[in-house]
């Protein structure tokens, strides 16, 4: 396990390094994988955001969001163009933050991604 998440419906998501996500709650768990539209790679960051959506970070592998029962891949098309994904927040606006091991900070708003602190910032 590389990444633990407990949802509002006190359910906990679990992210592995096998790219498998799980979902355990009330004693019963149910598994996650590519044939549910995921990713392959580490699944290394989870959160929940707006209206109940689960996000899942995986490093060297993209984003994902969970509709329901299925998982949606974003991308490019909403202005996120890095795979490497490090840590996901919440803020408490509500907007989803994305840090990233190579391109820094990204916030997104309404459904476009838009980058607010480069990687080069927080070096030392």
């Amino acid at each position: 396990m590389i990444a633990l998440h407990e949802d509002l419906r006190r359910g906990i998501w679990i992210g592995t390094d096998l790219g498998d996500v799980h979902y355990w709650r009330d004693g019963k768990i149910i598994d996650y994988g590519v044939e549910d539209g995921l990713h392959t790679g580490n699944a290394s960051a989870i959160t929940e955001g707006r209206l109940g959506r689960i996000w899942i970070g995986f490093a060297g592998n993209r984003l994902a969001v969970f509709h329901g029962n299925r998982f949606e891949h974003v991308g490019e098309e909403r202005g996120f163009t890095t795979p490497l994904i490090s840590s996901l927040y919440v803020d408490s606006r509500g907007d989803l933050r994305v840090g990233t091991a190579d391109q820094g900070l990204f916030r997104l708003g309404g459904d476009r991604f838009v980058r607010q602190v480069e990687a080069d910032a927080c070096r030392t």
